[in-house]
C-alpha cells in the first residue's frame, strides 16, 4: 500500500566488499531516495519504508562483491520495479439514524489517484461473523457525503467501514478501508417495509441470505444486480402477490428497478432457459399468495421459470392462476439440466373459494408443483390442491399431480395431492378442456417416470385423459423402470389405458410394492389387460406385489374395485 515491509536475508562470505540496495523513483521526480547497507552478517532483517501513494520506484541491489571458499570472485545483483498503490482520505462516518433493516448517515470519501480509480462506498458485516462482507457502491467515483442502506437483519451487531477499491500496476483490485464504525439494528417491528424504495443490498450466502419480505423483493430477483440468480434468499413475511398490488409497486418504483409486471401477462418468472436460478430460496413457511401468471404463449412457467442445481424449500403458494405453455408448474416451470435440483416442503393449494385458480397448460410436461424433472431432481414433502387443465387443441402428454415427468435418478418421495381445500369428498383434477383432443402419460402423481423412484406419495385425484389411446395411473401415467413403494391413491382414471397404480408399467427393471388403489376406471383393469390388476397395458418389467414378494406379476383384487396390494 503505502508502506513496504519485507526481509531480506542473504548469508554472504565473510570475505566481501561492502554490499547494499537502493531505491529510486522512477518518476520524474525520484523522491524519497533509500539507500542501505548490509552489515557484517550479510543480513538484513525488516524494513520498512514510507511510500508516497501513487509513485513507482526501482529497487537495485547493489553490485555486491564477495569471494566463495574456492576464492573465486562473485557478483551479484537484481532490479525490480515497484509502483505504490494511492491511497485514500476518510472523512468521518456518522450514522444518524437506524431501525430494524436500515441505516442512514453521512461519509466522505476521497480517493487519491483518480486514474486507477474503481469505486468507492461503505462495507460492512455482523460483529459475530467478520468474514461475511457486503457492501454498497455509490454513483458517483470519487465521493459522497449520503449514505442509506437497507437490508440488514434484525437485532444484530454490525461493523461498518468505508472503502476504496482501485487497480494496481497489474491491474488486480485491492482495497483500502478506513476506521469502522459499530451499531445495533432494531429488534422487527410491525408492519413491512413496502413504503421503501431501497433495494435490499445484502450480499447473500447461505447463512445470511437475502431477506424476502415484500412483493418487490420478489419480482426484483433475478432483475438487479444486488439480488442475482445465484443469491441465497430467506423469505420473512407474507407476501401477497395479487395483480393490483404488482401494478402499484410498477407505477412506484420503475425508476430504480425497471418495468418487472406486465398488466396483462402477469408475474414474470424468476429466470429463464438461458439464465437458471441456481440459488437458494427459503420460505420459512411463508405464504405467497394471490400469485397470477397469464402466458399461454410461453414455455417454462411458474414462480420459478428455470432452476439449475438449485434448492427450494418450505414455500406455501395459496390462490394462483398459473397459464403457460410447455412446462408449467406452479413453483417451477423447468429443472434446466441433469444437475441435481431439490425442491422440498413446499405446497401450492387453491382455497377460499378461489374457485378460477390452477394450472392451464396448453402444451407437455405439467405439474401442480413442477412441470418438467431433469435427472436426479429430487421432490420431498410436497403438497398440491386444486386442479389442473389441458386447454388444448392438439393432443398433449406428462401431466401429473406433483411433477409432469422426470428422469434417470430423480426421486419423488412423500409427497401429496390432496382432496379441494374445505372439501374432502371432492378430490383435485387433471382433466382436459379440448372437445376433440387427449391427455397421454396423465399421473396422480407424476405424468412419465423414467428410473424414478415414487415412495410415500397419496393422492386423492380425479383424471381424465380424454380421447384417443391415452395412459393414465392413479400414481404414475406411464412409467419406464421405475420402482413405487408404499404410494396410495384414491379417486377416478378416466383413459382408454387407465391403471389403478400405473397406466403403463414397461422396462427391464422396476418394482410395484405396498401399494393400496380405490381408483374407478372408466375401462376394469380386472377385465382386459395382459396384466390387469394395476395397469391396462402389457408389462415388460416383472412387478412383486406385496402379498406376494416372491411372484412377480400376480396380485389380488375385491369384487368392487380396482385390484390392490394389500398391506
Amino acid at each position: 500500500s503505502d508502506t513496504l515491509t519485507f526481509n531480506f536475508n542473504k548469508e554472504m562470505n565473510t570475505a566481501k566488499t561492502e554490499s547494499g540496495f537502493t531505491i529510486t523513483g522512477k518518476d520524474a521526480t525520484p523522491n524519497p531516495g533509500y539507500s542501505f547497507a548490509w552489515d557484517q552478517t550479510g543480513k538484513i532483517a525488516t524494513i520498512t519504508i514510507n511510500w508516497v501513494p501513487g509513485k513507482t520506484y526501482t529497487m537495485t541491489l547493489n553490485q555486491a562483491t564477495s569471494q566463495d571458499t574456492y576464492g573465486n570472485t562473485i557478483e551479484t545483483g537484481f532490479t525490480k520495479s515497484i509502483t505504490t498503490k494511492s491511497g485514500a482520505t476518510f472523512g468521518s462516518l456518522n450514522l444518524e439514524s437506524v431501525s430494524d433493516t436500515t441505516c442512514k448517515g453521512t461519509c466522505t470519501i476521497v480517493p487519491q489517484n483518480s486514474a486507477v480509480f474503481i469505486e468507492s462506498g461503505v462495507c460492512w458485516h455482523p460483529v459475530s461473523a467478520p468474514s461475511e462482507i457486503s457492501t454498497f457502491t455509490t454513483d458517483v467515483a470519487g465521493s459522497f457525503t449520503n449514505l442509506s442502506i437497507t437490508g440488514f437483519e434484525p437485532d444484530t451487531d454490525y461493523k461498518i467501514y468505508p472503502y476504496v477499491i482501485y487497480n494496481d500496476s497489474n491491474e488486480k483490485p485491492y482495497i483500502q478501508l478506513g476506521g469502522s464504525v459499530e451499531f445495533s439494528t432494531n429488534p422487527l417491528a410491525g408492519g413491512t417495509d413496502s413504503d421503501s424504495p431501497e433495494v435490499n443490498y445484502l450480499v447473500s450466502t447461505i447463512d445470511y441470505p437475502y431477506f424476502v419480505s415484500s412483493p418487490r423483493h420478489l419480482i426484483t430477483i433475478g432483475n438487479h444486480d444486488r439480488a442475482p440468480l445465484n443469491g441465497h434468499y430467506r423469505q420473512t413475511a407474507a407476501i401477497n402477490m395479487d395483480h393490483e398490488t404488482l401494478i402499484k409497486i410498477n407505477n412506484e418504483y420503475s425508476d430504480l428497478i425497471g418495468t418487472l409486471y406486465d398488466e396483462t401477462k402477469g408475474f414474470d418468472p424468476i429466470g429463464s432457459a438461458a439464465s437458471p436460478f441456481t440459488g437458494t430460496y427459503s420460505g420459512r413457511d411463508n405464504e405467497i399468495s394471490g400469485l397470477y401468471i397469464d402466458r399461454f404463449d410461453e414455455d417454462n412457467v411458474g414462480l420459478f421459470s428455470c432452476i439449475d442445481s438449485a434448492e427450494l424449500s418450505r414455500i406455501k403458494i395459496v390462490n394462483f392462476l398459473i397459464r403457460g405453455k410447455n412446462n408449467v408448474g406452479t413453483l417451477v416451470g423447468s429443472v434446466n439440466s441433469d444437475n441435481s435440483a431439490l425442491i422440498s416442503s413446499s405446497s401450492a393449494i387453491l382455497r377460499d373459494n378461489f374457485i378460477d385458480g390452477g394450472v392451464y397448460a396448453k402444451g407437455n410436461n405439467v405439474g401442480g408443483i413442477l412441470g418438467k424433472g431433469m435427472q436426479y431432481t429430487e421432490l420431498k414433502t410436497l403438497y398440491y390442491s386444486g386442479k389442473i387443465v389441458a386447454d388444448i387443441t392438439v393432443n398433449v402428454s406428462n401431466y401429473g399431480g406433483i411433477v409432469g415427468i422426470t428422469e434417470t435418478g430423480s426421486l419423488i418421495n412423500n409427497c401429496y395431492v390432496l382432496p379441494k381445500y374445505g372439501d374432502s369428498t371432492a378430490n383435485s383434477s387433471i382433466n382436459t378442456s379440448g372437445i376433440s383432443f387427449a391427455l397421454d402419460k396423465l399421473g396422480g402423481i407424476v405424468g412419465y417416470a423414467n428410473s424414478t423412484t415414487v415412495s410415500s406419495c397419496t393422492a386423492y385425484i380425479d383424471l381424465n385423459a380424454g380421447l384417443d389411446n391415452q395412459y393414465a395411473g392413479g400414481i404414475v401415467g406411464q412409467a419406464l423402470n421405475t420402482t413405487i413403494r408404499k404410494c396410495y391413491v384414491s379417486g377416478s382414471a378416466g383413459a382408454v389405458y387407465p391403471g389403478s397404480i400405473a397406466g403403463k408399467f414397461e422396462g427391464s427393471s422396476g418394482l410395484i410394492a405396498g401399494c393400496t388403489a380405490n381408483v374407478f376406471t372408466s375401462h376394469r383393469n380386472t377385465t382386459e389387460g395382459e396384466h390387469p390388476c394395476f395397469v391396462y397395458h402389457t408389462i415388460s418389467a416383472n412387478v412383486y406385489p406385496f402379498d406376494h414378494p416372491t411372484e412377480p406379476n400376480i396380485c389380488e383384487y375385491d369384487g368392487a374395485h380396482d385390484c390392490y396390494f394389500r398391506k
